[in-house]
């Protein structure tokens, strides 16, 4: 079923975004992976599946920038991608929110919302049958079934949360 499938997973190198592509990767499919700046997960995935080696990219960028995000993008759907999986999370501070300032949080949304949107807006990666957007380390999972080339229709969403998945 995900033989041959080219799947983009962004958190790459998260425990995530690493679990996923690991189990992906043993069921054949081809990994185009966004990291940003620390790839120890994704060298040891590398080392783990030598003879795989041709079925993994590897991009570093940050995902709070868009004109990375849309370089990068750029350069990757020359080939389809079948499946995008959206496993970025920033590292969590873990404080009260009364000591949170509104620009902490906003990273976060720019991060798992805005990021996810600026990856989706090139119209190769629109006509994907399948798209994952992951979002917190809260586990919370959202699964979108796009049935049409247009963002807006046919869209089927189903939320899972973790005490599902646990």
């Amino acid at each position: 079923m995900l033989e041959n499938k080219r799947v983009l997973i962004t958190g790459a190198n998260g425990g995530i975004g690493s679990s996923i592509a690991k189990i992906l990767l043993k069921n054949h499919a081809k990994l185009v992976l966004f990291y940003h700046n620390d790839k120890t997960q994704i060298d040891k995935l590398l080392e783990e599946n030598v003879n795989q080696k041709d079925n993994i990219e590897t991009h570093n960028l940050d995902l709070l920038k868009t004109k990375e995000i849309e370089k990068t993008v750029s350069k990757i759907i020359k080939r389809k991608i079948d499946i995008f999986i959206h496993a970025a999370t920033l590292p969590i501070t873990h404080k009260k929110i009364e000591n949170m300032d509104w620009d902490e949080y906003q990273k976060h949304i720019d991060l798992q919302t805005k990021a996810f949107f600026e990856i989706t807006k090139k119209p190769p990666l629109m006509y994907t049958s399948v798209f994952l957007l992951l979002l917190s380390k809260n586990f919370t999972l959202f699964l979108f079934n796009f049935k049409t080339p247009n963002l807006c229709l046919g869209l089927t969403a189903v939320i899972v949360t973790s005490d599902l998945l646990l």
